[in-house]
């Protein structure tokens, strides 16, 4: 849980949200963070950390990925965050999710420029989960025994 107590930088996101989005007054944090959902589909999560005076923007990319079928593809978007707007890629173990995440630190951006980040933050998470869709489609389903002979015919050569 995030301590926002006495914390200038949350206050200050708050309005940040409130004049991006045009809301009637601040919203309202819980256990630090403020959640954001857009066309039911995507649900956007700011979180506070007081001691690196930062907010981390979070989303859910996909849950239960196969990791291994897709690392290189993600560690090519991310270089240099050309291919997620800014963005990177991160593995919830807990819940065993893969996130999309982007920090801000203070100062904060204004509304405008705030704005066109998260419509390109949204846009990197939609491409993406499309894109890994399409990849974990078209990878063959491998059987857990088959795959371990398979690795060690390639290492065992007599």
């Amino acid at each position: 849980m995030a301590d926002t107590t006495d914390n200038p930088l949350f206050d200050e996101f708050a309005i940040l949200l409130q004049q991006t989005f045009d809301l009637a007054a601040t919203p309202v944090s819980v256990k630090g963070m403020f959640v954001l959902e857009f066309e039911h589909r995507h649900t956007l999560c700011f979180e506070f950390n007081k001691s690196l005076n930062e907010v981390a923007l979070w989303a859910k990319l996909a849950h239960q990925p196969d990791i291994q079928k897709i690392n290189t593809l993600f560690l090519q978007a991310n270089a240099f965050g050309r291919g997620t707007a800014g963005a990177y890629f991160s593995f919830d173990h807990q819940n065993s999710e893969m996130l999309l995440e982007r920090h801000f630190y203070a100062p904060l951006p204004s509304p405008e420029v705030f704005t066109l980040m998260l419509e390109n933050f949204i846009e990197a998470l939609v491409t993406w989960e499309e894109r890994i869709i399409q990849l974990e489609a078209q990878m063959p389903k491998i059987d857990a025994s088959e795959e371990q002979s398979h690795c060690l015919e390639q290492f065992i050569k007599v």
